[in-house]
């Protein structure tokens, strides 16, 4: 809360100046939640391969200096997992919940670290040939507990079929 006084005073050159007494303003700031955006949906992978899916998204608060939890949820754990290496790049942590990853941050840094994670589907889950989508939520609440959700981000992988291989047969 900050309160400002002031005094308004007209002068017309024609007769003396005139004020009014003081006027006050008492000026109260509210909390602004945080802001996501850019998700991207269906983003092709294969079952071998990687892809970070979330290179455009967007963190913001207009309260920039305040600090956010941000948490990446799949939809299923066993549809894959962020690759160790994003997860050591980005800062995020895989929590006690399985397929649950956490940031703390200021906004910015916050969009940083999301837009740094890989993700790879998790190998031969599904019939070759077929697809499987993962959903991601990504959710953010700031300090003063203002949150935001958005569930957009989807990728989509294709499992690729395994060469055969040859043993030995005793």
């Amino acid at each position: 809360t900050e309160t400002i006084t002031f005094t308004i005073s007209v002068n017309d050159a024609a007769a003396a100046a005139v004020s009014d007494s003081p006027t006050t303003v008492v000026v109260t700031s509210v909390n602004d939640g945080p802001a996501l955006a850019g998700a991207q949906s269906d983003q092709p992978v294969t079952d071998k391969t990687t892809v970070a899916p979330f290179t455009v998204f967007a963190v913001a608060d207009i309260d920039a200096a305040q600090l956010h939890e941000l948490t990446v949820t799949l939809d299923d754990a066993a549809k894959g997992a962020f690759t160790p290496a994003s997860l050591t790049a980005s800062g995020f942590s895989n929590g006690s919940i399985a397929g649950a990853y956490r940031f703390n941050g200021i906004a910015s840094l916050a969009q940083t670290a999301l837009r740094q994670l890989i993700f790879q589907p998790a190998d031969n889950r599904v019939p070759a040939g077929t697809t499987e989508t993962t959903t991601f939520t990504v959710a953010s609440t700031d300090a003063s507990g203002a949150s935001a959700s958005n569930s957009g981000t989807s990728v989509t992988s294709l499992a690729i079929n395994d060469a055969p291989t040859l043993a030995a047969i005793p």
